[in-house]
């Protein structure tokens, strides 16, 4: 029987980083889906992504699908413009005819004297005040009731009242696209009003808003039907498809990730404007479910997901943990393991911690090891930090010990959070194997995936191939 036993040659594992080489994985009605119109997104406190449609609601936690329709729950109306979890559990529904919500297993219709029935997005204040865009104007609700509205015709200066979305900064200012603008609230009174004619922006019919988190102050991201605009406090830029690199002037949404990279949902894909000022696409050519797309969310490890009008792609994430081979002398290896990830470099003054930890379906155990950061501030975690060598010897014991099984078809998870702050990430891989190797694959712990020697019989170990680890470069698992 033949046992492959794995050593060191190089893996790259896409984990987290700007999702701009991440695979591309899509979700249609045959997969769980209740409607492929998918109009808006969230992740909850357990990590499900649930999807708002126009005709109910799906949740999917990674492995299993369910849908919701006002047939089966409390839902006011099928159309869900957005979709809006709170640090305690709860799921709030915003519908075309109210808004509906979650606090597991029940779901209730909530009783509110809203100034209009579409609710189109809900955004949560510090102090827990609940804050309504309706196409009648925006709401407040503190504690069990609506406490104040504002509209044209309460003598409030917002500029319309209908209000597309409502979003927070960092300074505790609202924020509202309106068709008539765009307004900045301080949740009293004062609202400061910017429309096409006076402030830059290139159409007042507004569809989005996002807050950019920067050091020193927050940019607001302004999508409209012909084009963005952003807002850095001081200054405004007016982005336009045909001077830059804008897919579609009909901007639907727009997103800012951890990592200050924005993504546009248009008419014909998703543009994205990267933190260094370089700009890319996704569209159908690839791999994107739908050109016409309609609203972006991201999760905690840092995928992309996007509802379009024909169902959901999610964007694959691609930070970089490396298993680099150094070099292997007969059954004996030396390797380190690599992780290189900025958002992982809380702190800058100090060199930090890693925890990775790998497992698989045959081997839920897996195995776990320390990274430290190369120097402070590097961003680069590596298993060489004190010069040790990680090598050992292939006998028995340590197979079973200090090897990940893997059968043909496994995914295998890897993930690794950083010690002083337990923020973690993590990614899967699918082993599929390939001729000549027949049976199971064991991976080492500190050299994770490498080259190869054969078990012809018991006991008998032959030596490693350079024509063999040609072969396995071929076969590593493809990651997504």
């Amino acid at each position: 029987m033949k046992k492959l036993i794995i050593s060191a040659v190089s893996l790259l594992v896409f984990i987290a980083f700007p999702a701009f080489a991440g695979e591309l994985t899509n979700y249609k009605r045959e997969d769980g889906l209740v409607s492929e119109t998918v109009v808006s997104i969230a992740m909850d406190p357990s990590g499900s992504i649930w999807f708002g449609t126009d005709h109910g609601i799906s949740r999917y936690n990674g492995l299993e699908w369910n849908s919701y329709r006002d047939t089966t729950i409390a839902l006011p109306a099928e159309y869900i413009n957005a979709i809006v979890p709170d640090v305690e559990g709860n799921i709030y529904f915003c519908t075309t005819g109210g808004v509906a919500k979650y606090d597991a297993p029940t779901w209730s219709t909530m009783s509110l004297e809203l100034p209009g029935t579409d609710v189109e997005s809900m955004v949560i204040d510090s102090r827990g005040d609940l804050w309504f865009a309706t196409s009648g104007g925006l709401a407040k609700y503190h504690n069990t009731k609506i406490t104040d509205t504002f509209t044209l015709s309460n003598d409030s200066d917002i500029p319309s009242n209908f209000v597309k979305q409502v979003v927070l900064d960092s300074f505790d200012f609202f924020w509202l696209a309106t068709s008539e603008g765009v307004s900045k609230f301080d949740g009293n009174e004062a609202f400061v009003n910017f429309s096409e004619l006076s402030h830059l922006l290139p159409d007042n019919n507004i569809k989005s808003i996002a807050v950019e988190n920067i050091e020193g102050g927050d940019t607001i991201w302004i999508a409209t039907v012909d084009g963005i605009s952003s807002f850095n406090g001081a200054n405004w830029t007016t982005i336009y498809p045909t001077d830059d690199g804008l897919i579609d002037r009909d901007v639907k949404y727009v997103l800012a990730d951890y990592q200050n990279n924005k993504y546009f949902a248009t008419a014909s894909g998703v543009s994205v404007l990267t933190k260094t000022g370089s700009w890319l696409r996704y569209t159908k050519s690839e791999g994107l479910v739908d050109n016409s797309t309609l609203t972006l969310a991201i999760d905690n490890s840092e995928n992309i997901w996007v509802g379009t009008e024909n169902g959901v792609t999610k964007i694959g994430n691609n930070a970089i943990i490396s298993f680099n081979q150094i070099q292997y002398l007969n059954l004996k290896t030396l390797a380190y393991v690599t992780v290189n990830d900025p958002v992982m470099n809380s702190d800058s003054s100090s060199i930090e911690t890693l925890t990775v930890t790998v497992t698989s379906d045959t081997d839920s155990t897996g195995f776990s090891l320390t990274l430290k950061e190369t120097q402070s501030d590097s961003g680069i975690f590596s298993s060489n930090h004190v010069g040790e060598e990680l090598a050992f010897n292939y006998t028995a014991s340590d197979e079973a010990a200090r090897s990940l099984h893997v059968s043909k078809g496994d995914a295998i998870y890897a993930s690794y959070s950083e010690d002083d702050t337990g923020k973690t990430r993590s990614a899967t891989a699918y082993y599929n194997e390939e001729a000549p190797f027949d049976d199971k694959l064991f991976i080492d712990a500190p050299c994770f995936i490498a080259s190869a020697s054969y078990e012809n019989s018991p006991g008998e170990k032959g030596n490693f191939s350079g024509n063999v680890v040609k072969k396995l470069l071929e076969f590593l698992p493809f990651l997504k």
